[in-house]
């Protein structure tokens, strides 16, 4: 996954107003991976909010999530919706797999003949092949411009990747198995 930092250009403004504090999920941007596989479960993810809360001593607050960390998110307001104030998801996982699968053969569909060849390009190169961030980069810019309103907005979005992003990355295989059927309907 990505790390915070293409959010901060963006979310600035709530800095201003409030005490924001921005983590990256295991195994994503500067965060560090679990050597035990056995802590890249969903329920460890949803802990992690609640770590956090306990570490900054925070009674209530104001949960922001984003993508992926929407599915975390979810499950932790369903558990802990005392500890919240507000709970505001910005662009957001699918709710189940059922979705996943339907959402990915919508984006799929959006992709032309371009599209196609240049993804196979990026996908065939050495740099993708011994996963350099600038590949997969391109991949990712590839991919999410299929989602934007303003696609010509792409070159905006500040994709930063760890040295270890590839390595960082594969350790989310763990995971597959929470999310091989979740379904958070009703949340």
């Amino acid at each position: 996954g990505l790390n915070h930092r293409y959010f901060l250009p963006h979310m600035d403004t709530l800095s201003k107003l409030y005490h924001t504090i921005y983590f990256d999920q295991r195994s994503s941007g500067d965060s560090e991976t679990p050597t035990d596989t056995n802590q890249m479960r969903l329920e460890s993810f949803v802990n992690d909010i609640n770590i956090i809360k306990e570490k900054f001593k925070l009674k209530k607050f104001h949960l922001i999530a984003h993508s992926w960390g929407n599915v975390p998110a979810i499950k932790y307001a369903a558990s802990y919706s005392n500890n919240l104030l507000s709970f505001t998801l910005l662009n957001p996982a699918s709710l189940s797999n059922a979705d996943n699968r339907e959402a990915s053969k919508i984006l799929n569909s959006r992709f032309d003949q371009m599209d196609q060849m240049k993804r196979n390009q990026i996908i065939e190169s050495v740099d993708f092949k011994s996963q350099q961030s600038i590949a997969i980069t391109q991949l990712m810019k590839l991919s999410f411009t299929k989602n934007l309103a303003q696609p010509e907005l792409i070159d905006q979005l500040n994709v930063y990747l760890p040295i270890d992003h590839a390595k960082k990355s594969s350790s989310l295989r763990y995971l597959f198995k929470d999310l091989s059927e979740y379904d958070l309907y009703p949340f």
